[in-house]
């Protein structure tokens, strides 16, 4: 009998260490790799001026913060919080493709890389984006799709961050002319583009092109241009010959952001830069305090420039946005033939 009670005695007690060291493996603290708090993500985590960026990826897509704690590389392009207040007003599709579209595979070094125009980087989406580096005097800019780098090559564990000073759309459009049709608000501007037969040639070549809101022709006859195609119902009558010169004057020839035309205005001493049109006339550009940009068309009043829209009613960016070959921005008035 006492034998039995031994038993039974060190049965318990083999259990109880069992059950006990289970629990000591259990509640083990986990282990990190070397440098793991200095990834990416912790790295916006822990800077109070990337807190939208932060809520912004929990709202929108939060696999992405495990993709910026992997080992990587990856080169991250953050914006500061005043440039996403009103993200919760863009939608997750389209705050998705910003956030994908800011990580680029890779570790890059911006301030090593050569000094040069529209360098491709191809981001996570697959979507390019295009570095240029230029000298300026004794500075050194940098930018990225038109955007410039304001604080470059911070070093992460897995990685770089590179600072950008404001937003540019996310490249999600295959062709110009995709992207164009898709807009509601370039509504008349896509339909001119079909009927005067520029599809094809939209596409195949690279151009910058200045799109007219639909709001900018409801203009067009109190500008006295004589065009007649203020509405959907004229365009789709109107003489395909007078229509293509008509688009052709928004299209200048090259990719060209926003920040390339503003180095080229410093070129030229600050003084008004000329920039060929697909239909061979001359648009005008200048620069104000290198933020604002307006050009004339070689029809318009000197007293009346046409400047680039920076956002929509939503404050999305409109402008410096990449698809297919080419760069698109938007503009409220016309340029007049």
């Amino acid at each position: 009998m006492n034998f039995i009670k031994y038993l039974s005695f060190a049965g318990i007690l083999i259990l109880f260490i069992s059950t006990g060291c289970k629990k000591d493996k259990a509640t083990a603290p986990a282990t990190y790799p070397d440098g793991y708090t200095g990834r990416l993500q912790y790295q916006l985590e822990a800077n109070y001026n990337f807190y939208e960026y932060t809520l912004m990826q929990s709202a929108n897509a939060p696999w992405l913060k495990d993709t910026l704690r992997s080992n990587g590389p990856y080169t991250l392009l953050a914006v500061n919080s005043s440039q996403l207040y009103s993200y919760g007003n863009w939608g997750n599709s389209y705050n998705t493709d910003l956030l994908r579209g800011w990580i680029i595979p890779g570790s890059h070094s911006f301030k090593k890389m050569p000094v040069g125009k529209n360098q491709p980087l191809k981001t996570l989406s697959g979507a390019e984006l295009y570095f240029s580096k230029y000298v300026k005097g004794s500075d050194t800019i940098m930018t990225i799709n038109g955007s410039k780098i304001i604080a470059a090559d911070n070093v992460a564990t897995n990685g770089m961050l590179q600072v950008i000073e404001t937003l540019f759309p996310p490249v999600v459009y295959p062709s110009l002319s995709k992207r164009i049709s898709s807009d509601p608000d370039l509504s008349l501007f896509a339909a001119a583009i079909q009927r005067a037969g520029l599809t094809a040639d939209i596409d195949q070549e690279s151009y910058t092109v200045l799109a007219p809101l639909n709001t900018a022709f409801t203009h067009i006859n109190t500008a006295n241009l004589g065009l007649g195609i203020s509405t959907m119902d004229s365009l789709l009558q109107a003489d395909p010959a007078l229509l293509k010169r008509f688009v052709q004057n928004h299209m200048i020839r090259g990719k060209i952001f926003n920040s390339d035309m503003q180095y080229d205005f410093f070129k030229n001493n600050d003084d008004t830069v000329r920039y060929a049109t697909a239909g061979g006339r001359e648009l005008r550009y200048y620069s104000l305090f290198n933020f604002y940009n307006y050009f004339y068309g070689p029809g318009n009043s000197s007293n009346a420039p046409v400047e680039l829209s920076l956002t929509n009613a939503k404050y999305q960016p409109i402008n410096n946005e990449a698809a297919g070959k080419s760069v698109l921005n938007r503009i409220t008035q016309v340029l007049a033939p």
